[in-house]
């Protein structure tokens, strides 16, 4: 059987207890010190539990140590082979590696993964980091974008497109100030 790494979605906080709890999005959240104080790691590199799972069996795990670009790598290898699961777990590792910083093509392929997995709320937050964050104008690649198109009907789909919208006017004014 085919090993399956399970990111388990890691809150980094200021504590000493160890604790295990559900967020909003049922995303299983742990921490330990064991998995957030490591001083030989540089800053920009945190370390976040893994899960392997082989069948029903969850109980190995291992650590991801690596960079924003590492785990970025391992979310785009994972979203070419459809294992759309994996892949947003990578790009919320690259994302918390890189002080919840992201590049727009990231946090768009991201919102593609969550937007494949019918988590139409974090599909939604990856494209507001995009258009609230950036000057983001590509109306057309967001309406034409496969993925998408079940966030279409939500109510927030609009607010996005005006988002956009407000941004291509920003834009606009700004260039018929020059």
């Amino acid at each position: 059987m085919k090993t399956l790494i399970i990111y388990i979605h890691l809150f980094v906080l200021v504590t000493t207890k160890s604790f295990c709890q559900l967020n909003r999005d049922s995303t299983l959240i742990l921490q330990s010190d064991d998995y957030s104080n490591n001083k030989n790691r540089s800053s920009n590199t945190l370390i976040y539990p893994v899960i392997e799972k082989k069948g029903n069996d969850t109980s190995k795990i291992s650590l991801f140590r690596g960079t924003y670009e590492e785990a970025i790598n391992l979310a785009d290898l994972y979203f070419q082979k459809n294992k759309y699961e994996i892949s947003a777990a990578y790009f919320e590792i690259a994302f918390k590696n890189n002080n919840n910083r992201g590049k727009v093509k990231d946090r768009y392929k991201a919102a593609c993964a969550y937007a494949a997995l019918k988590n139409n709320d974090s599909a939604f937050a990856q494209l507001f980091k995009i258009v609230k964050g950036t000057p983001y104008y590509d109306i057309p690649k967001l309406e034409n974008e496969v993925f998408f198109l079940p966030l279409k009907p939500d109510k927030r789909w609009k607010e996005l497109i005006s988002y956009v919208e407000e941004n291509i006017k920003k834009i606009t004014e700004g260039e018929n100030k020059n």
